[in-house]
């Protein structure tokens, strides 16, 4: 076959930092603890707060790169909404941490 897969990024967002995919639109990428290494994780800006679809899981070096994330790509907005694609997320914990009454869906 000749046809190759062409990816309109040369390479993924660096550790902590995020590449804008469109208007208001960040790609991330988050490291897993197997051998799947990483889940792709897109924020959507709200105008207030950020809708994160997926959140990778709970570890100490992921805590590190949300805190990294919220402080600079993110400027500082709260994350309002967690939306989850993979039923695997939903039984185990996952940063960053959320507002009170927050509810991810799923």
């Amino acid at each position: 076959m000749t046809d190759a897969i062409h990816h309109p990024f040369a390479s993924p967002p660096a550790e902590g930092a995020a590449t804008e995919v469109a208007p208001g639109i960040l790609w991330l990428r988050l490291p897993l603890p197997m051998a799947l290494d990483h889940v792709n994780i897109y924020a959507l800006d709200d105008g207030d707060g950020w809708t994160i679809i997926d959140a990778g899981m709970s570890t100490r070096r992921s805590k590190a790169i949300w805190e990294a994330l919220l402080a600079g790509p993110f400027r500082g907005k709260p994350v309002t909404r967690v939306i989850l694609t993979h039923s695997s997320y939903a039984a185990r914990s996952f940063w960053p941490p959320a507002p009170p009454g927050f509810t991810p869906a799923c």
